[in-house]
């Protein structure tokens, strides 16, 4: 079996020719690791002055979201009463404009008939003026006219 050396990366007093295939150097080479893993993880990352003013900003924007939310929901009993008592009102305002509504729509179709009465000579007129003479016409023309 191959022997493989290792280089010191941390402690430059360490045996460069020390093999790793020998449980000493194994265990001092995981030794070294585990002692670099923990001394990282107590020290932890150091925020920025940029990440701790962005996480201040975050915090305080979501504060803000918070109160508003936490208004909005406290005036709602008060919204609800305001508009239950509107409903009787807006009812009776609808009722009003239903009426309105369908006074114009009947006046429309009298106004409908009555312009189609008054037309009827004209219509009339026109039939004859596009039959006459011509029967075989006829039947093209009543198509247009009534359908």
């Amino acid at each position: 079996m191959e022997q493989r050396l290792v280089k010191p990366i941390i402690r430059p007093h360490l045996d460069p020719h020390l093999p790793l295939d020998r449980p000493a150097g194994r265990s001092r080479l995981w030794l070294l690791g585990l002692l670099a893993s923990m001394m990282a993880a107590a020290t932890g990352c150091q925020h920025g002055d940029m990440a701790r003013r962005a996480n201040r900003e975050r915090v305080e924007s979501l504060q803000r979201t918070v109160a508003t939310w936490s208004e909005s929901e406290a005036g709602r009993p008060s919204r609800a009463r305001r508009t239950g008592a509107r409903i009787p009102d807006n009812l009776e305002l609808h009722a009003k404009r239903l009426d309105l509504m369908i006074q114009r729509v009947r006046a429309w179709q009298v106004r409908d008939w009555e312009q189609w009465q008054e037309r009827q000579p004209a219509y009339r007129h026109q039939i004859e003026r596009r039959i006459h003479g011509k029967p075989e016409q006829i039947e093209p023309v009543a198509i247009l006219l009534f359908l």
